[in-house]
């Protein structure tokens, strides 16, 4: 059965169709045997469901009961809400912790750090007596580098040799 017919069906036993059309499915539902099964399931649904639905009763009239929701929707539209209010040592201590965190920062990037020395780094800056502080390292057998930093003229230079 097609959709459409099931639709008319339905509609027929609500009482939604014209006369005319009325007529015609009920013509349909005496002569085909599908079409009065699913009459007969929609009539039995319907009655179960008329039986045996709890009856609600409300203490007020419905216009009433739905006047009180819309007031207390409304009255909750127009109250702003208001933030929790934080403890007074929080909000003391904000301010506090923001100004340690941001001098921090400024003493990290004003003062970068430091390299540490090694002992023998240590030793050859202290031997040197024009404010150069040097290192040698061995790469590889046979290339070697040489550092050179200034850090009273900001400059590093880095010497690459090679043995060969």
């Amino acid at each position: 059965m097609k959709s459409d017919t099931q639709l008319k069906v339905q509609a027929y036993l609500d009482n939604e169709l014209s006369p005319n059309e009325a007529r015609k499915v009920a013509g349909l539902i005496s002569s085909d045997r599908e079409a009065q099964e699913l009459y007969n399931e929609l009539k039995d649904t319907r009655e179960i469901l008329t039986h045996h639905e709890p009856a609600l009763k409300l203490e007020e009239s419905r216009e009433f009961y739905w006047s009180k929701i819309q007031r207390q929707i409304e009255s909750s539209e127009r109250e702003p809400e208001t933030p929790a209010a934080s403890p007074w040592w929080i909000r003391l201590l904000a301010p506090v912790v923001g100004t340690a965190a941001l001098f921090a920062l400024l003493l990290a990037v004003m003062n970068p750090s430091q390299r540490v020395l090694n002992r023998s780094e240590v030793d050859l800056a202290g031997a040197s007596t024009s404010g150069f502080v040097h290192e040698v390292e061995e790469l590889a057998p046979d290339v070697s580098t040489i550092t050179f930093r200034s850090e009273a003229e900001g400059v590093t230079v880095v010497w690459v040799s090679s043995t060969e």
